[in-house]
């Protein structure tokens, strides 16, 4: 109750003086909103290509703001997403772009009535899903009036979504409560990085030296998804992990970068395992892992590209489904075995180079990234220059 007062109050106040900038003339210029960097890396980099004078203004998370500066020059501009002195700099810019990216649900779009010649396009931070989300999302139905109001207002201001595939198209009419298509099938930005053999390269190569205890051992990585629960526990016996995996594994775990899970942390000197929080995102740690163990992330839709086995650590698998919810049959979608014990888990670590099917792998692939063919970020751009000539 005090939390929604303090949402309203909130909004009245950034509603005001949106309204007020509201007044003034578009400029020719790009507003992102970003908590997760990659697509914006790809985005980012693809307009520094371009010769043309547009602003482009990134508002971002502090991990993001840190990994994405080095784009600062004289069109590119970072704000602080999280700076209270930037209040009022935020709203300007986001009242007189002609474009406004954004690439996760953000409560004061519930306030913000762009002029009729802007346009914002939520871009997401997924290729695929695998729980519900939005409007579908089980803990949705508890909150108050107020907030279910609010979401609703929030996902009418999305005039374009960037989609990958068919599929997630169905999954967002669902989530966000769509009556038409608003679908911009360019492909996921973020994905662009699977078809960059360089790239690729560049950061195996890093990684490697960073963490030279990695040469020579199968990888593992697991990454488990966002938890509503700040104080999750993650329910993985670390220690028979390293009795029964011994040196011939390198065994990395990567939190969500929004839920801190809670793990209990190994002797560090122990070279067959590795807890890495903020020093690489998922993205760059997929290229290096022989095998991906998660449970019900996104992350399973852009690791497909690579064609290497995936396994299914659902060990809260029916609490999930109550408390959150999973958009279709879990076992049916997911492209590689389900586990919910960490004894089954190490069995098919050890089995699974050798049992997994990359048909399944391939077909998954090709129904989920079915427009992100590795020119997503170009496409994606080619559709702002159209934009922003009119």
């Amino acid at each position: 109750m005090i939390n929604d007062v303090i949402k309203t109050i909130y909004l009245f106040v950034f509603k005001f003086v949106f309204t007020v900038y509201n007044f003034l003339p578009l400029q020719r210029k790009i507003v992102m909103y970003v908590t997760f960097r990659q697509n914006a890396y790809y985005i980012t980099k693809e307009l520094q290509k371009r010769n043309d004078s547009m602003q482009v203004i990134l508002i971002c998370n502090k991990a993001s703001f840190k990994r994405l500066q080095h784009f600062k020059d004289n069109r590119i501009q970072l704000i602080s997403l999280e700076d209270k002195r930037q209040f009022f700099k935020r709203i300007y810019h986001l009242a007189t772009s002609k474009i406004v990216i954004v690439d996760n649900y953000f409560p004061f779009l519930a306030v913000t009535n762009f002029n009729e010649k802007a346009e914002c396009i939520q871009i997401w931070h997924a290729a695929g899903a695998i729980k519900s989300f939005g409007l579908e999302a089980n803990n949705t139905f508890t909150r108050s009036k107020n907030s279910i109001k609010r979401f609703h207002h929030v996902y009418r201001r999305f005039d374009k979504i960037l989609v990958g595939s068919d599929e997630m198209a169905s999954v967002f009419k669902r989530a966000f409560g769509l009556k038409k298509d608003v679908f911009l099938r360019t492909g996921i930005p973020r994905t662009d990085l699977f078809y960059s053999a360089v790239e690729k390269e560049e950061i195996r190569a890093s990684f490697f030296r960073k963490y030279p205890q990695s040469i020579d051992k199968k990888i593992i990585l697991y990454a488990p998804t966002f938890r509503d629960h700040s104080d999750h526990k993650i329910n993985l016996d670390i220690p028979f992990i390293q009795r029964e995996l011994g040196d011939e594994y390198l065994f990395i775990i990567k939190c969500h970068p929004v839920t801190k899970q809670s793990v209990i942390l190994p002797d560090q000197s122990n070279n067959s395992f590795l807890v890495i929080d903020g020093t690489y995102d998922v993205n760059e740690l997929l290229q290096v892992a022989d095998t991906l163990i998660t449970d019900y992330s996104s992350i399973p839709f852009e690791y497909c590209l690579l064609e290497k086995p995936m396994i299914f650590f659902a060990y809260d698998l029916d609490e999930y489904k109550k408390e959150r919810g999973i958009w279709t049959n879990y076992e049916e979608l997911v492209p590689g075995p389900v586990v919910v014990d960490t004894e089954s888990l190490i069995i098919k670590i050890k089995e699974i180079e050798h049992t997994y099917s990359s048909d399944r792998i391939n077909q998954f692939s090709e129904t989920w990234n079915k427009y992100s063919k590795g020119k997503s970020a170009e496409n994606f751009v080619n559709y702002l220059m159209k934009k922003l000539r009119y």
